[in-house]
């Protein structure tokens, strides 16, 4: 199988997070989480199938660390396909794209949406700078530095999202090690 991730939601007062999704309501036992699990295609639909409910809950178990406790029902279970992306090109004389249309990252990470707001940050700096500077908000060679300077993050996130998803997708022992110790490192 590859990695999955047991995401906690929230448990705020006044929030419950089966309402919010229009699912039952929760009891004050209960405790959420939003699950993603990379896995091959053809897995993932025999998994999310109705008829499959009970496998689901059952592998599930066996993977949730322990301090979660029993994944007693999984309401919802959807298959989306995972593809990362990056544009060729993110500028062109006059316009300029950010966010999810220029980039696709893996969501182990979590990342996608921070990057977003980055772009847009950076982008709106360089405007600014286009327009004080150069006179024209779209100036063609202050996109192009905008491109510049967003480009080796956005390669970078990507190649780094790509590379984690191959290494928790194998299962030789001495990868496994070498995952968790890291994991220990990166946690300490």
């Amino acid at each position: 199988t590859g990695p999955i991730a047991f995401l906690p939601l929230s448990t705020h007062v006044g929030f419950d997070p089966m309402q919010e999704m229009g699912w039952p309501v929760a009891t004050e036992s209960e405790r959420y989480c939003s699950i993603v699990w990379s896995l091959p295609s053809e897995m993932a639909q025999e998994l999310v199938c109705p008829a499959a409910a009970e496998a689901l809950l059952a592998r599930l178990n066996e993977l949730a660390p322990s301090s979660l406790g029993t994944v007693r029902r999984c309401p919802v279970a959807a298959a989306f396909p995972l593809c990362g992306h990056l544009a060729a090109q993110a500028q062109q004389p006059g316009a300029v794209i950010l966010g999810d249309a220029a980039h696709g990252y893996h969501p182990m990470a979590g990342q996608g949406l921070n990057v977003g707001v980055l772009d847009a940050a950076v982008l709106v700096d360089q405007l600014t700078f286009n327009f004080s500077r150069l006179g024209d908000f779209g100036h063609a060679s202050g996109l192009r530095r905008f491109e510049r300077r967003r480009r080796f993050q956005q390669r970078a996130l990507y190649e780094l999202t790509t590379g984690l998803h191959g290494l928790y997708g194998r299962s030789e022992w001495w990868l496994r090690l070498g995952r968790n110790v890291g994991m220990r490192l990166f946690d300490a």
